[in-house]
């Protein structure tokens, strides 16, 4: 009778998890001093969910300008199915949005050229985007994903913000300043 309760527990834990709807405000605030000149004092983000022919996936806004940014999914690909160059210097909703971002993350000041997104990739618990950026004559790259999840200690739901920039652009972005074990370049949210 033990093993037929936990397992419909344990069933039940599983579905309720694998069924959340993520929707709702993440909040982040930096506990150093070391803010980046103020661009990094906290992250507030609102998720939006969808539900398409893809499925189920999740919209990200940025609040922490005053207005909502559109960061998740940052772009949409062409009727060829392929993303564009963005000139760093238009201004549309897309590179307005990829100027905040990347100008908040960037700890040197670098003179881009272009930015695309390379590859985007979501589903029911996550969301990833690749970027390629044009420096100079150089092409990096950087990745973007947050995944949710529940905090087993406290309960909370929260929204892991990972940033995954190339070897070669390491040096110039922003490091989280209380990192724990989850890395660098990982910033977990609470819902708020």
């Amino acid at each position: 009778m033990k093993k037929i309760a936990l397992f419909f527990i344990v069933l039940f834990t599983a579905f309720t998890v694998y069924a959340q709807d993520w929707s709702g405000t993440y909040y982040w605030k930096n506990p150093s001093a070391d803010t980046n000149n103020g661009r990094n004092a906290q992250f507030l983000f609102r998720v939006e969910k969808v539900q398409d022919n893809t499925g189920t996936w999740y919209k990200v806004y940025d609040l922490s300008y005053g207005s909502e940014l559109l960061i998740f999914p940052i772009d949409n690909p062409s009727d060829k199915g392929k993303y564009m160059w963005h000139s760093y210097k238009e201004t549309t909703p897309q590179t307005e949005a990829f100027r905040k971002c990347f100008t908040r993350l960037a700890v040197k000041d670098l003179k881009l050229n272009k930015w695309r997104v390379s590859e985007m990739t979501h589903d029911s618990e996550s969301g990833y985007c690749r970027l390629e950026v044009n420096v100079f004559i150089f092409v990096v790259g950087l990745g973007n994903q947050f995944n949710f999840r529940i905090d087993p200690v406290t309960g909370k739901r929260q929204m892991v913000y990972t940033i995954t920039p190339d070897k070669a652009a390491q040096n110039g972005m922003y490091r989280n300043t209380s990192p724990g074990s989850e890395g660098d370049f990982v910033y977990v949210m609470t819902e708020v």
